[in-house]
């Protein structure tokens, strides 16, 4: 199943029955190493949770089991970990495009970012004005969202968000 369903899904129809839940998205033309993917697996029994982690454990070193409500949580991650960062490349890409600066310039930050995020904990990989306390280029920056109110609260409540979980 994918991680909004419940494998209860399969209850009224199967008597075994599981999930093997891959956390990647996936993209009709891009080869994934699935090796490299975590996999998340969940059953209605023992036998069949034994059998998920042969078939996932063949595919990957990176097993966990986990149960239902753990796999919520899990794509809720997901979707502010990747989702919500695509959102911000998006509208990165937008400023950028007005002043004519193609979106790859900020291709080496982001990776830089990630791989920051990876090594050292997201927390402590987290930098730019608002860590810092420069409210003078915060407030330039809001300013320079005037036209997008929407974008300003964004800007405003991220700023807010990171000095409070950097106290």
């Amino acid at each position: 199943t994918s991680g909004s369903l419940s494998m209860d899904i399969f209850k009224k129809t199967r008597t075994d029955y599981g999930c093997l839940y891959p956390l990647q998205t996936f993209s009709k033309d891009k080869k994934i190493d699935l090796r490299k993917i975590s996999f998340f697996i969940e059953a209605n029994n023992r036998d069949n949770l034994n059998i998920l982690q042969l078939l996932a454990r063949d595919i990957s070193g990176n097993v966990y089991e986990i149960t239902d409500e753990d796999k919520k949580y899990i794509h809720l991650a997901a979707v502010f970990a990747n989702n919500f960062s695509n959102l911000m490349y998006i509208k990165a890409e937008k400023i950028l495009r007005e002043k004519r600066i193609p979106f790859k310039v900020l291709g080496n930050l982001i990776q830089e970012g990630i791989n920051k995020a990876k090594k050292i904990g997201p927390q402590k990989a987290q930098t730019g004005p608002a860590i810092r306390g420069d409210n003078r280029i915060i407030d330039q920056h809001i300013s320079m969202l005037a036209n997008e109110p929407e974008w300003q609260e964004v800007y405003t409540i991220l700023s807010d968000l990171i000095k409070k979980e950097n106290i």
